[in-house]
């Protein structure tokens, strides 16, 4: 599986709300209950899993910030069959840790990204080239943003552009 973690907001929260996720009884548990289950799930698993730290401020409290007595993300991942990928504007990576730079697109490229929803899909609706447009810079015409995006459209064709287009701004 796929995990997003908002890098801006709390970790073990974040954490916690995964493990929730996969299994509702773990409301009852502590969040670090919810944490220490969510290692143990992924460790559990047949196939690896990638965990995405998006937006992260500070790449090296992954090495430091403890989610659960212990354990930090770092730890979580080492524990279970997780990689681990960091979103950031920070260019120096903390020991171990490679870095890749993301280039972002231009406008047209970006529009052509979430084109591609539909292509091969489900889809009957006209794409609104104007609103698309504006999806695409409020992802700051970033690849994987867009790629999520795209995908979205693709494999929810009842989901409208102009209800996408809310959603990204009221969730941010």
């Amino acid at each position: 599986g796929v995990y997003w973690l908002n890098g801006g907001a709390d970790w073990q929260s974040e954490v916690a709300d995964c493990a929730v996720h996969i299994d509702r009884s773990l409301l009852s548990e502590s969040l670090e209950g919810r944490v220490l289950a969510f290692r143990d799930y992924l460790a559990k698993q047949s196939q690896d899993a990638l965990i995405v730290l998006d937006n992260c401020e500070n790449p090296g409290d992954v090495l430091k910030y403890e989610i659960a007595p212990k354990l930090k993300l770092a730890d979580l991942c080492e524990q279970s069959r997780s990689r681990l990928l960091l979103t950031t504007r920070v260019q120096t990576m903390p020991s171990g840790f490679e870095s890749v730079a993301v280039n972002l697109l231009t406008p047209l490229d970006a529009r052509a990204v979430l084109l591609g929803a539909w292509m091969n899909s489900d889809r009957t609706d006209t794409p609104d080239e104007d609103l698309l447009d504006e999806i695409a810079k409020s992802l700051g015409y970033l690849p994987l943003a867009l790629g999520w995006m795209t995908a979205a459209l693709h494999n929810l064709p009842s989901l409208t552009v102009s209800e996408l287009y809310e959603q990204l701004k009221y969730y941010g």
